[in-house]
């Protein structure tokens, strides 16, 4: 195999473990870091720390602020999944990000990778527009230009986010 089909399979091989966690919603996010061998810690932080991802003798681990919303722990485990995807060769000693997803040892561009890639991993396209057809009965909804304030608070609920990380996603004011 040439080493251009190694790069290509070491890439897409995340990619395939995600999709395979988001054949429907809720995307168990916690399932996905075990996917990964990834573990998760709950932890008693102050407000303004959402969570980390680090390595130890053990391998991975992901630590969430168990002071936080259920939406926004599901937010931060899939926001430490991507730097995990994305920059593991970054990780290190660990990426400890604040409440706006900022981390003092990596890039502000690495960051708005992760928080896309985070985006994607529990917003699909695919499974918004399931959500949004249960929601509204209206088929064919993967932007926001037809959702009510009443109908996206009702896609997030079933997709188990915030109706800001949804509005963010779909490209509307929240």
């Amino acid at each position: 195999m040439d080493n251009t089909v190694e790069k290509k399979c070491r890439v897409f091989q995340p990619f395939t473990i995600i999709r395979e966690r988001q054949r429907s919603y809720p995307v168990d996010v916690e399932a996905l870091a075990k996917d990964f061998n990834i573990s998760i810690v709950n932890k008693d932080w102050p407000d303004d720390w959402s969570g980390a991802i680090g390595k130890d003798d053990n391998g991975f681990f992901i630590i969430v602020n168990k002071n936080h919303p259920k939406v926004r722990q599901r937010f931060t485990i899939a926001h430490e999944i991507a730097h995990y995807v994305l920059h593991r060769d970054k990780i290190g000693n660990g990426i400890k990000d604040d409440w706006k997803y900022r981390s003092r040892n990596i890039s502000d561009t690495d960051e708005r990778e992760a928080n896309k890639l985070a985006a994607e991993i529990l917003m699909p396209a695919d499974l918004v527009g399931q959500a949004a057809v249960e929601v509204i009965g209206a088929p064919g909804v993967t932007s926001g230009e037809r959702l009510s304030e009443r109908h996206l608070a009702g896609v997030a609920k079933n997709l188990e986010v915030s109706t800001t990380a949804l509005s963010i996603r779909l490209g509307v004011p929240a």
